[in-house]
């Protein structure tokens, strides 16, 4: 820019193998115009789209730091476990991120959320500062704006799809929330919560396998957050959280325990 002012940002383009394909280009489009709605200091923060007359390209915030993905697998190689502190802190801005989307309000005032279909570890960034921020809305849906997922189309990375999601059902909110309690889940235990070896294991697998909290799992892990993870994960939406902001005030109670005592 302009005497010599510099600004780190990321290019986000498709794979050499999609850019000829209008399908995987106008999703790309469609995300721009749903990240660009989104302001919020937990969201990564949509600063453009440029097309060069071959490609799109969107232009996003840089998050200096590693993906959740890196620091549970960092974690797991040194057969050390993630503070709960900090799993609690990254999950808890997730939250607040989603709670954000879905009460998301167009230009007429008339709400219109965002529903983030793929909360996995790889999406939530931690920048070297402590600020945690959700990206790729890729695979959402903004209600009454086109964008809806279609039933039948099963999208999303397999192992974070909820159950609904999995059988190509309509989604709303409540399937982010069962993507974040199996974030939740790997985050305290270090382990992939549904394993497979094809994609039709791993679906299956979550439809019927047994989920186990996370402090049968790991021995020493203290139960005080097995609750908020079993209800996260339970398999009918209507027995999970109905909103963010309800796990996320249940994140919080064991946290400010933990502060009364220390005080």
């Amino acid at each position: 820019g302009a005497a010599g002012f510099e600004r780190q940002l990321v290019l986000k383009r498709l794979a050499p193998t999609l850019t000829n394909d209008p399908q995987f280009a106008q999703a790309l489009v469609k995300e721009a115009n749903i990240m660009v709605r989104l302001s919020h200091p937990n969201v990564v923060q949509a600063q453009d789209l440029i097309y060069d007359g071959d490609e799109y390209l969107m232009v996003l915030e840089y998050v200096d730091g590693p993906s959740l993905r890196r620091i549970i697998s960092f974690s797991a190689k040194r057969d050390r476990a993630i503070p709960i502190e900090f799993v609690l802190a990254c999950v808890r801005d997730v939250l607040r991120a989603l709670e954000y989307a879905h009460d998301m309000l167009d230009e007429a005032a008339q709400r219109r959320p965002v529903v983030h279909c793929d909360v996995t570890p790889e999406n939530v960034l931690v920048s070297k500062h402590g600020e945690v921020k959700l990206t790729d809305f890729g695979i959402a849906k903004a209600t009454n704006r086109g964008w809806e997922t279609q039933a039948g189309i099963v999208k999303g990375k397999f192992s974070y799809m909820s159950p609904e999601q999995a059988l190509g059902k309509r989604v709303d909110r409540r399937s982010a929330i069962f993507g974040t309690g199996i974030v939740l889940w790997e985050a305290l235990t270090g382990r992939d919560l549904f394993k497979g070896t094809t994609p039709m294991e791993v679906l299956t697998a979550i439809r019927e396998q047994k989920i186990e909290p996370p402090s049968k799992v790991v021995e020493g892990l203290t139960p005080i957050v097995d609750p908020i993870v079993m209800k996260a994960l339970r398999r009918s939406p209507k027995q999970r959280y109905q909103t963010a902001a309800e796990m996320r005030d249940d994140i919080e109670e064991p946290r400010r325990g933990k502060d009364r005592e220390a005080a």
